[in-house]
């Protein structure tokens, strides 16, 4: 991992620190964040992205968000669409965020 990528996931694990069962896991050529063992999250290169439902992905879809897509894939996932950085920067903000996303996981049907 490069030291933009680790400066950025400490950014984030600081941003997120009130929320329990936090922690991070890698997953593809980045890292999963986790709430307890749920994944709502994940972070490649220094880009956020959440999980969304058919209700939250329309804040993102308003805020030209992008989509999750895998490096050399032309597969998108597209449930994890990416956190706009004024979001990011915004500690209060950001955990509003990130539990709208756990709860998107926790009802998934």
């Amino acid at each position: 991992m490069d030291l933009k990528t680790r400066r950025f996931q400490e950014l984030i694990e600081e941003q997120l620190l009130s929320l329990a069962g936090l922690s991070f896991r890698r997953l593809f050529s980045g890292f999963g964040l986790y709430a307890d063992d749920i994944v709502f999250g994940l972070i490649h290169g220094e880009k956020l992205y959440f999980y969304t439902n058919d209700v939250t992905r329309l804040k993102y879809q308003k805020l030209r968000c992008t989509v999750f897509s895998t490096p050399g894939s032309k597969k998108a996932m597209k449930r994890y669409w990416e956190v706009p950085a004024s979001i990011i920067e915004n500690q209060r903000m950001l955990v509003d965020w990130a539990l709208e996303a756990i709860q998107a996981r926790r009802t998934e049907k």
